[in-house]
């Protein structure tokens, strides 16, 4: 981020706008009905996955968050919650890949992930695991040599997606983490946003 630059694109997904706070007669709290799961944390809506909501925080607010209104405080990831949602992904043997999403899910500590994977890799129908986090691109040391090494020894195919709107956003650092987790066969991907001043041009989206 380009301190001097006051359209610096990257400024442009965390600051907050005056007009965000206009009232706007079709806007939603809950625009994916995502609030009202009968399980803590936990997402269900397509036949073979499900969503895990593993920590509520994040490195930084994007301020086109979808989830800025989820109660978070009522879906607290924490282990007494994780294992309701366990309990249920071992019921339904109709899934076969578990997302871990948030918040950010990497918020979680090595230890925390480490766990949820070892719970996962005990239910035979549970055969992908999907992380999607914005922390490898804006913290990119929190792949750590645990993490990775944990992901080379799961069962599991585990798929790594990132989230990144603009060619800016990534460096030497971030590369260095992406190489990590590739030479441990972790799929990569990334999740783009279509932003209005940041990424909504042809330039923008062939280099992203």
């Amino acid at each position: 981020m380009r301190i001097v630059n006051a359209n610096d694109p990257l400024l442009w997904q965390v600051i907050t706008l005056k007009s965000e706070f206009n009232p706007t007669p079709t806007f939603l709290t809950d625009p994916l009905s995502e609030q009202n799961s009968q399980i803590p944390g936990l997402l269900h809506k397509y036949q073979d996955r499900v969503l895990l909501l593993v920590k509520g925080g994040c490195a930084v607010n994007c301020r086109y968050c979808f989830r800025r209104h989820f109660p978070y405080e009522e879906n607290k990831g924490n282990k007494q919650h994780w294992q309701i949602a366990l309990n249920y992904i071992q019921r339904h043997t109709e899934l076969n890949e578990v997302i871990f999403s948030g918040g950010d899910p990497l918020m979680a500590k090595d230890h925390e992930l480490d766990w949820l994977m070892s719970q996962l890799e005990t239910i035979p129908h549970i055969k992908k695991l999907r992380i999607h986090s914005r922390l490898p691109v804006v913290i990119p040391a929190r792949i750590t040599t645990t993490l990775w090494q944990r992901f080379n020894i799961s069962r599991l195919q585990i798929i790594m997606v990132t989230h990144i709107n603009h060619a800016n956003e990534i460096d030497s650092e971030f590369s260095r983490a992406m190489e990590q987790l590739k030479q441990v066969s972790v799929t990569l991907l990334n999740q783009s946003v279509l932003l209005r001043g940041v990424n909504d041009n042809a330039d923008c989206v062939s280099l992203n």
